[in-house]
């Protein structure tokens, strides 16, 4: 899916979320100040691996290192690795343009592999040293290399340092529900109502919209697979832009995956609608609402989320995954 533009002074804020965080490293294995400098606080682990693969001359412009959160031995509750992404060869050296697009050839063939395919990743504005005007440098690279991928990739932007603002809608619902004409009628319906006497806002006023690829209403929202069969989706005929459908990455969380696409799909918007009519499997949904009750409480990112049907949060059979695989 396209890159989830976040502006915020803190990278870290959507690190509960993601498989990897991107780190943008020098080639000497130095972990001077700045962002480099987190990341060695924060995960003191990686310091030596990286250092040794700049030895090695295994990390070099032009290739990316992977360190899985099994290989940090992390004893703590982090969830995430870090994929340190070299922008320069020395820490005193400004980042050139040709060495961050080499990167990100590296980093998209990287996302192309079935195990990466589906993986959340958080990233900086990369190279931010490689001239006064770096943001405009970098963005379009970016946009031109990851934008088409069905990683979800939220890109952490300074507020400091552009006036894009983006604001994104994610819509989910059950898989047994929004597959006859009658059903279909209801969700416009409701999306419309709500959007208007919740949110103040309509489709258009978002830059994205995000569902989560399963049958049923999500497929009816945005369909099963991004870039693919939109042109009947609930959000092209209402946009005329595709939807942001993000998959669960089963090849990395297993079973839980569809627990952790759940936490994603509310940790990507701004905004939520909950389509739960009574008498289907809701699992996932009251799991993604305990999730942002959750958020709420501990005085995290506040969102504003709308529900038609039951705004009840049971769980059916105390079970947090949906009862129905995916068909894939």
């Amino acid at each position: 899916m396209p890159l989830i533009e976040r502006v915020t002074h803190d990278m870290f804020e959507f690190e509960s979320v993601v498989d990897f965080m991107v780190n943008p490293v020098n080639l000497i294995g130095v972990s001077g100040a700045g962002l480099a400098a987190v990341f060695r606080d924060k995960v003191p682990q990686h310091i030596e691996p990286y250092r040794e693969a700049c030895r090695t001359k295994e990390l070099r412009v032009g290739t990316v290192q992977v360190l899985d959160k099994v290989e940090l031995l992390l004893d703590t509750n982090q969830t995430w690795g870090i994929i340190n992404f070299p922008t320069k060869r020395h820490f005193q050296d400004l980042s050139e343009e040709a060495d961050i697009k080499r990167g990100l050839v590296a980093l998209r063939t990287l996302l192309s592999e079935d195990r990466y395919r589906y993986a959340a990743i958080g990233m900086p504005m990369l190279g931010c040293g490689c001239g006064k005007n770096s943001y405009e440098i970098v963005y379009p690279l970016m946009q031109e290399y990851l934008s088409d991928l069905d990683a979800t990739i939220f890109l952490s932007m300074s507020p400091d340092k552009t006036e894009k603002r983006p604001r994104y809608l994610t819509i989910c619902g059950p898989l047994d529900y929004g597959n006859t004409a009658e059903e279909q009628e209801k969700i416009d319906w409701a999306i419309e109502k709500l959007l208007e006497m919740k949110m103040g806002m309509k489709l258009t006023d978002y830059d994205g919209i995000v569902s989560g690829g399963w049958p049923g209403v999500d497929a009816y929202i945005g369909g099963t697979d991004f870039l693919k069969d939109q042109d009947s989706t609930f959000v092209y005929r209402k946009t005329g832009k595709p939807a942001l459908v993000v998959k669960p990455n089963k090849a990395r969380n297993g079973l839980g995956a569809n627990l952790y696409q759940g936490n994603l799909l509310c940790e990507i918007a701004d905004d939520v609608i909950l389509i739960k009519p009574r008498g289907h499997n809701n699992n996932r949904l009251s799991s993604m609402q305990i999730w942002l009750e959750s958020q709420e409480k501990i005085g995290l990112r506040s969102r504003r989320v709308a529900i038609f049907g039951d705004n009840g949060t049971e769980i059916v059979n105390e079970d947090l995954l949906v009862a129905q695989d995916m068909p894939y």
